[in-house]
């Protein structure tokens, strides 16, 4: 028994529309999500640059912590503050678990220590050195959430413009299958 395929205009062209609307919203979901990661990664990166801008200062620190520098620390430590003295001695301390090196290279670096890797800004002035450290781990969930919030709109929208195609497509190409039905007969 042979099977007849019918290659029909309408057929056709719902196809290739509706392969082109998917491929179109694969790409845009795909672009969309990729700037959205990378503007979550600047504004995270502003953020903590900011923060170790607003907490330099012009007036001399003097070190509390030494007795507890040791101490187990409970707290957060998704983001971490340290401020050190010119002569290297840490003056403060964020509420945290996480013991970073006490090198600070200026500006923006990724450091792994205890098992974590931290982005890290510092920043010195002429009497301390202030460092705002941010979990890699935790920086990349909060940013592959807000990305993929981005996708939402896209992941309604297709359905609906593949539905509003095929009502366009069925209902232009009925006057063409009446004139086949009316040759047909």
């Amino acid at each position: 028994m042979k099977v007849r395929v019918t290659h029909s205009l309408r057929g056709r062209l719902l196809w290739f529309l509706l392969a082109a609307i998917t491929i179109a919203a694969v790409a845009q979901a795909s672009i969309a999500y990729r700037t959205a990661l990378n503007d979550a990664d600047q504004i995270f990166d502003y953020h903590m640059q900011q923060m170790a801008l607003s907490l330099r200062s012009r007036v001399p620190l003097t070190s509390t912590e030494n007795a507890d520098a040791d101490t187990p620390i409970s707290g957060n430590d998704d983001l971490v503050v340290q401020v050190w003295s010119p002569d290297g001695v840490r003056v403060f301390r964020s509420a945290s678990h996480a013991h970073l090196p006490q090198r600070a290279v200026l500006g923006f670096s990724n450091v792994r220590a205890n098992g974590t890797t931290y982005r890290i800004f510092s920043i010195q002035t002429d009497n301390q050195t202030v460092q705002v450290a941010q979990d890699l781990a935790v920086r990349r969930s909060m940013a592959s959430n807000l990305a993929l919030r981005t996708l939402g709109p896209i992941a309604v929208m297709m359905p609906i413009l593949m539905l509003v195609v095929w009502w366009v497509v069925s209902g232009s190409l009925e006057p063409v299958a009446r004139v086949r039905k009316q040759v047909a007969s």
